[in-house]
């Protein structure tokens, strides 16, 4: 679904921000249950993330719990440039992955060009169930979806370059068949939904700055854990539980945007100074507390601690406040599984998608 696409070598100078680590890799602690069996083959796991730029090809169908991902566009050109401050929507979508239990992605850029302004987690609504969805809480357990943890930890706006965290986990007990994939499984865990050729994670609203007309490489870099971590990763059911994939840097699809001029997949972000840019009076969430985790534990349990949010727009689901969900048993497995492999290639390997940049008015 992606090519590879040359990127900035100037990223490597991004550092970690002191707290900004809000969204741990999902770290998991795998439980002992008596009910997971062991020795079945594991899946061959080759995920894909990357930013749609122009999504208008991609669509859910409540009647037949199906969605569908067009032809990914990693490039937008504005046909005529706006000067002023102004948002474009974005989708995150994902392919090649099975028994998808959580995700989150990293994200650098620079804050006074093009920036997320907020996340909408659930970017499709099922009119039967009247319930927000995204890929990973697109199986129906009992009639209805699952509900979704999720996170996002995004500076606020200052010029140079930023870095964010976003990502979401469904709830309750973990199981091959609410794990969605995509595309089919040669023998499907499940029948209730649909999504052969890719999914939405979420639905990313960017804000361009004012005075980028003419700019032809406005960019959000997706990236692994260096030199920000965590990076960008997924968590997948397993025979053994659930296992935490790091994705490398071939694995991550940029987002590029030209205003008024056409978009080139290229960029230079400057040089992080050896003090990170002040927010100009904004206060950030992420400046009052030292780290925050969303934990995967074992196959039944999800928790949540120390996550400040963004403003959600509407369809998010907020992270609950509520006590932990009630240790339960897991359902025995009946499927294939996920291998790891965390990889490093600085900008090297980079993916695109297959699609020419395009305009739009």
């Amino acid at each position: 679904m992606f090519r590879p696409v040359r990127s900035f070598s100037s990223l490597s100078v991004f550092r970690v921000v002191k707290g900004v680590l809000l969204l741990s890799a999902l770290a998991l602690v795998i439980s002992g249950s008596p009910l997971l069996r062991h020795g079945n083959s594991e899946a061959t796991q080759a995920p894909k993330m990357g930013l749609d730029m122009i999504p208008s090809g991609n669509t859910y169908d409540s009647a037949t719990n199906s969605m569908t991902v067009g032809g990914v566009d990693n490039c937008l050109t504005s046909q005529v440039g706006n000067n002023a401050q102004h948002n474009h929507t974005a989708q995150l979508v994902i392919d090649n992955v099975e028994d998808l239990v959580g995700w989150q992605t990293r994200m650098n850029y620079d804050g006074g060009r093009m920036r997320p302004a907020s996340v909408n987690f659930s970017p499709f609504s099922d009119t039967n169930t009247g319930q927000g969805v995204s890929f990973v809480n697109l199986p129906l357990d009992s009639g209805i979806h699952r509900d979704l943890t999720t996170a996002a930890s995004i500076p606020a706006q200052a010029a140079g370059p930023q870095t964010a965290l976003i990502g979401s986990v469904y709830n309750g007990i973990q199981t091959f068949a609410v794990s969605p994939d995509t595309p089919v499984k040669p023998a499907p865990d499940d029948s209730s939904y649909s999504a052969p050729n890719g999914g939405v994670l979420a639905a990313v609203n960017l804000q361009v700055l004012a005075g980028q007309a003419g700019f032809p490489s406005l960019s959000i870099d997706l990236d692994d854990g260096n030199p920000n971590g965590p990076g960008s990763n997924v968590v997948v059911f397993t025979n053994s539980g659930s296992t935490t994939l790091n994705l490398a840097e071939s694995d991550l699809g940029d987002g590029f945007h030209g205003e008024g001029i056409s978009c080139l997949p290229l960029g230079s972000i400057p040089a992080l100074p050896t003090t990170p840019p002040a927010s100009n009076g904004e206060s950030n969430a992420a400046d009052s507390i030292d780290s925050g985790n969303i934990t995967v534990i074992g196959p039944q349990q999800v928790n949540v601690s120390n996550l400040p949010q963004e403003a959600g727009t509407p369809g998010d689901q907020p992270v609950a406040e509520d006590p932990p969900l009630a240790p339960g048993p897991s359902a025995p497995p009946a499927g294939p599984s996920a291998g790891s492999r965390t990889g490093h290639a600085r900008r090297r390997g980079k993916r695109r998608s297959s699609s020419p940049c395009r305009r739009v008015t």
